[in-house]
């Protein structure tokens, strides 16, 4: 991304800030713009239907990720949605074509991984681990 692109961005400023007071484009060249663009339109159909739907970044290439993270290559994000359940807020990015859709909901403000791999998966973290297989994504995000 460069300041042009990141000017394009209806959700988010030059200056934008994650969850944690760091700033999201301090180094925008090594996020991809690809994932920024489809987050922005995620927000802005998540905007016209919950008004008050607000996009809390929590990382996308900061440090504490595993080894070979798409984060540390800029095409992962962390956020949450405040205004929206955490399932309105998966269904919506369910919408899109990232790659990959994980869902945290035991995290302090529970909130989604949103990355540009190229194999599709989605999964769950809950109690340490992980779980993989569509049926209970889907009941997750139905009760969620």
């Amino acid at each position: 991304m460069n300041i042009r692109d990141i000017e394009r961005l209806q959700n988010f400023g030059v200056n934008e800030r994650d969850i944690f007071g760091r700033e999201i484009f301090a180094d925008p060249f090594i996020i991809s713009c690809d994932l920024m663009m489809m987050v922005d339109d995620m927000v802005t159909y998540a905007k016209s239907i919950y008004r008050n739907a607000i996009c809390v970044v929590h990382d996308i290439n900061r440090g504490g990720h595993s080894e070979n993270s798409l984060h540390y290559q800029g095409k992962a994000i962390d956020l949450h949605m405040e205004g929206m359940t955490l399932g309105q807020s998966v269904r919506i990015a369910m919408r899109y074509f990232f790659g990959g859709v994980g869902l945290y909901p035991d995290w302090k403000h529970p909130g989604l991984h949103l990355d540009m791999r190229n194999t599709p998966c989605t999964w769950i973290q809950r109690d340490g681990g992980y779980i993989y297989t569509w049926p209970e994504f889907e009941e997750i995000v139905r009760v969620a």
